[in-house]
Parts: structure tokens; sequence; C-alpha cells
């Protein structure tokens, strides 16, 4: 049973469940307490789990069956820790790991295999230059190329290649129309960051067929302006040569390229054991305010196929139409 007192604490009262102790009595895999989760006593002897999320769970345990449960979590098998399954220290155990479980508080001792993967990076900017030494850290593998030859990178027969990650200054626009189109038509992922006045841009991370494209977000972003025709000139003001590059402040470059490898790394990790949530940031379109250290993020869904997508063609637009709305 379960009673919720607030959002921040929780109690659990585990109810004798000899299925649930059966089974545990049966895992011979270790298992521990997910990363930064913690398991304490309260000053007046409550036994308690932190999570993850901040929450706090309350486990209403006699103090031999929170010992035992306390073994386990500091990585004895269940198999050898309960024991017997009639035992009713071993019940109430297998009950709160039930619980545990439920939550998603607990992890395997042994890490994971590490993650493997083949990264294609363009750009020229001191973002990409942290990016694939992060990639490298990571155990992955990368690859720089300019964005006109990604096409190339992709039909290298020798080489398979899991996701783009492009790093840009100002929005590339034009350019990265294209790159949309040949990652998309190839079913290869591609990520990116950017700048627009004083904000640095990530993603989404597009994954095509199951999250938005950067040809999605650039007609929704139209398509929410006021000003559309002012946007696009803009962007494409932004590809002329003669315009000063962005400038990245060191800390936010490591930033934008922490972020940017944690996305991939997500990636990868939900291609080996598919997990929807754990994509939800990484396909969202984020954006951190150089100025206020402040960050957003906008969920962005994919069009639906074979939408008739808008023309560009808005009109003249005045001097005197400039302002805000």
């Amino acid at each position: 049973m379960t009673t919720t007192t607030d959002r921040a604490a929780t109690t659990h009262r585990p109810e004798p469940a000899p299925q649930g102790a059966r089974a545990w009595a049966g895992t011979t895999d270790a298992i521990t307490l997910a990363e930064g989760a913690f398991a304490f006593d309260t000053d007046d002897g409550r036994h308690v789990i932190a999570t993850p999320a901040g929450e706090f769970l309350e486990l209403r345990l006699a103090a031999a069956a929170w010992a035992r449960l306390r073994v386990v979590l500091d990585g004895r098998p269940p198999a050898e820790a309960l024991g017997g399954v009639h035992d009713g220290e071993a019940v109430a155990v297998g009950a709160a790991l039930d619980v545990l479980a439920a939550e998603g508080v607990l992890a395997p001792l042994a890490p994971p295999p590490r993650l493997t993967g083949h990264v294609v990076v363009t750009g020229d900017g001191p973002v990409a230059e942290h990016l694939v030494e992060l990639t490298g850290e990571a155990g992955l593998a990368s690859t720089r190329c300019d964005g006109d030859a990604v096409g190339a990178a992709l039909d290298d027969a020798d080489v398979a290649v899991d996701v783009v990650v492009a790093c840009e200054g100002w929005l590339p626009d034009t350019r990265w129309r294209a790159l949309d189109a040949v990652c998309v038509n190839a079913g290869v992922p591609w990520h990116r960051c950017w700048r627009e006045g004083a904000t640095a841009w990530l993603g989404p991370l597009t994954v095509p067929g199951r999250s938005a494209s950067y040809d999605d977000l650039r007609l929704r972003r139209l398509a929410a302006s006021s000003w559309p025709a002012e946007l696009i000139a803009s962007w494409g003001r932004m590809e002329d040569a003669d315009v000063p590059a962005a400038v990245w402040p060191p800390a936010v470059c490591a930033m934008i390229a922490g972020a940017l490898v944690a996305d991939v790394l997500a990636l990868l990790d939900t291609a080996r054991d598919p997990d929807p949530s754990a994509m939800a940031v990484a396909t969202a379109w984020r954006g951190y305010d150089l100025g206020s250290s402040w960050w957003q993020r906008h969920p962005v869904l994919a069009l639906p196929a074979g939408i008739l997508h808008v023309g560009e063609d808005f009109g003249d637009v005045t001097v005197e139409a400039a302002g805000r709305r």
C-alpha cells in the first residue's frame, strides 16, 4: 500500500508478497541503488531512500528487514541475502525491492557495457573542437568533415555512421536545409547547435521517422512568428561572409558540447535499450541565454508526412512595419 503525503515525501508500507520474495530470492545478479539515490535513517528511526529526483521514500520495515535490505543494496546478490522465501524478513525485503524497482531507483551493480558508435562532426568552431574531445573521452569514434562532404561520409561503405553533429556559429539556414535532406534521406540521425542573437541553440536531435527534422523546426518557427519575412531575411544575413563570427564564451562552449554528447549517448543507449522517455530532452529545441544564463526548452513535433510546405513569399516588408508586436 502506498500513501502519498506530498511530492517530496512518499511513504511505502511493503506488505507480504510471496511471489515478489520468491522472484528476488532467485536473482543472482548484484543490484544497488541508482546513482544519486541514498539509503539512510532519520533521527527518529525511520528508514528512508532519497531518490535521484529529490524525493524521499519511507520504507516501514522492521529493523532486521531493513538491515537485510541494506545488505542487498550494498551489492550482495538477493539470492544469497534473502535465503528461504518463507522467512518473514525475506518476504518483507522482497516487497521493499518491488517498491524500489517500481520507483526506478534500482540499478545493476556492474556498470553497463560502454557505448560505442561513430560520430561525424561538421563545423569549424570551438564547440566542434570540444565535441570531438568529449566523444573520444566517452569511447566514441569521430570523423571531422565539411558539411558538403557529409553525404559522401554517409555513403562510405567502410564506415557505419551512427549520428551527424553540426556545430556552427550563426545559423547556416541554407546549408542546413541541404544537410537535413541528406541525413533524413539516408536515415541517419543528426544533431546541431548554433547561435542567434544572444542565445545558443541546440537541436532538436533529428531521428528520421521518430523526431522533428530541421525543416520541421524551421517551418514551425515561421508559422509561429509575427515577423516571418524578417526572420527569413535575418537567417540569410547570418550566412553572409562579411558578418563577424559568432563568439562562444569558453564556459558556454564546453557546456553546449557536453549537452550534445549527452544527447548522442542517450540516442545510442536508446538504440540498445528502447526507452522513449530517454529521448525527451534530446529531441526538444533548447536555448541558452548568454546574458541571463537561463535555459529554455520547447518540444517540437514532426510535421505530418506529406504536408504541403508553405511558401516563403510573405510580400513586401516596409520600414514602417518594423518594430515589436
